[in-house]
């Protein structure tokens, strides 16, 4: 049996390492890839919530605008006005309260508080 010399030895160790790392680059390219495309179809389905939530919400200013002008709408809407009349209500009834507290705060001398409200 013939001893291979530390220069056969090392060369053979060598080999197996440089195997071992174009294994991994390879593997890790490989992964690289999938990940981009898995990222890329995530947005691709974000996009599309997102569409698909612009679309509900002109529908829902249609049909709004529909109740707005009285027409005959599905009862089962009814109740989503009348919440939308009460959130209006409670925006419009904030406003007010926000421009009650800006002219206190100038009869006051007027500070910063302004440029918050």
């Amino acid at each position: 049996m013939i001893e291979e010399s530390p220069q056969r030895k090392t060369k053979i160790f060598l080999g197996k390492i440089g195997q071992t790392i174009k294994s991994g680059a390879e593997t890790l390219v490989q992964e690289t890839r999938e990940l981009g495309m898995l990222s890329k179809l995530r947005l691709d389905v974000l996009a599309l919530e997102n569409e698909k939530s612009r679309k509900l919400e002109e529908i829902g200013k249609l049909v709004y605008d529909m109740y707005q002008k009285g027409q005959d709408l599905p009862e089962d809407l009814q109740y989503l006005f009348e919440a939308i009349n009460e959130i209006e209500a409670s925006i419009r009834a904030k406003n007010l309260e926000i421009e009650k507290l800006r002219s206190q705060n100038q009869e006051a001398g007027g500070s910063n508080l302004n440029d918050l409200l």
